[in-house]
């Protein structure tokens, strides 16, 4: 693994799609700066920041600050890679908000599109693609999957400077609704549930029925694990009664290790999980939604999706 972020790099093993896909990372850093943010403990990342006078991660900047240089160095790793399969990004949120001030993305994609070796563009954010970016996606619709980040307010303690309101959440229903009528495959994550996860029945409700009257019906969903690194940024960040809460709801007894990560993992316990994964598939089929759980972060530790009857993810449902 490279000791910084490259531009274009491999899948890997133990990932959807077996690695099959190619990570961009046109920049470092993320003005999303969620509590449980992984990407910025990673070494690459931190080794990445340190070229910059700023490295605080919440600022974001280009890997080439020349943005015609940025494009065409895009252009070249595609060809060189012959990228198939993008995925926007794994250490950053592609419509950062100060990189579309720049009208940045939207850049990106034009160059992305204009390559004839890529056949997908897999995109999933917590913010609201900007009007050029969308104008993109109305010319290849083809191209993307875009996945947008939504989850309960109880959840979004752990995202404050995403500042979630109720009309932020009605524009992000919107967005995802206009993006799905150009043709483009439109998927809700509700990603990563955290506190909700102990919510009653009625609230998931409610929230899921928002979503289901926005005109969407595609969810994939997972539940929050930690590292030691986001343990200790939550513990912080958040209040000593939220983190013990939340804490509380882990079990730590066991920790999971994967090959695309430097930490040991843990998940929630095991019948919090389950309880939830049974409610939340009910309502979910309830309301006529196609729906997965990832595979990735949330069907491993003893949880049994088929007695939920919710598929589980092998990545193709939102590629």
């Amino acid at each position: 693994m490279s000791n910084e972020v490259a531009l274009i790099s491999e899948g890997f093993l133990g990932s959807c799609w077996y690695g099959n896909y190619h990570y961009l990372e046109p920049w470092i850093g993320c003005n999303n700066d969620c509590i449980y943010c992984y990407a910025r403990a990673r070494g690459t990342v931190k080794n990445s920041l340190e070229r910059f006078q700023d490295k605080a991660f919440a600022h974001p900047r280009p890997l080439y600050s020349d943005h015609e240089e940025l494009c065409t160095k895009i252009k070249s790793e595609i060809s060189k890679h012959t990228a198939k399969t993008l995925k926007l990004c794994r250490y950053t949120d592609f419509f950062t908000p100060s990189m579309q001030q720049e009208n940045l993305p939207a850049k990106i994609l034009q160059t992305i599109c204009e390559e004839t070796s890529v056949q997908r563009i897999i995109i999933t954010t917590k913010c609201c693609p900007d009007q050029n970016s969308i104008e993109i996606m109305k010319r290849f619709p083809e191209h993307f999957s875009m996945n947008l980040a939504l989850l309960p307010r109880e959840d979004h303690l752990l995202m404050p400077s995403l500042k979630m309101d109720e009309a932020l959440e009605q524009k992000m229903l919107t967005t995802a609704k206009m993006i799905q009528d150009l043709g483009v495959k439109t998927t809700i994550h509700l990603d990563p549930i955290s506190f909700s996860v102990i919510s009653k029945s009625a609230q998931w409700e409610s929230f899921l029925a928002k979503i289901r009257s926005a005109g969407l019906s595609r969810v994939m969903f997972s539940y929050l694990v930690l590292d030691p690194n986001i343990m200790e940024e939550i513990s912080k960040t958040i209040s000593k009664d939220y983190s013990e809460e939340l804490f509380s709801l882990f079990d730590f007894t066991k920790a999971f290790d994967y090959d695309y990560t430097d930490e040991s993992l843990w998940y929630m316990k095991q019948e919090i999980r389950q309880q939830h994964l049974e409610m939340i598939s009910s309502l979910l089929t309830k309301l006529e939604f196609d729906f997965t759980l990832c595979s990735l972060k949330s069907a491993k530790g003893g949880v049994d999706a088929k007695k939920a009857a919710c598929r589980v993810c092998n990545g193709d449902f939102y590629a």
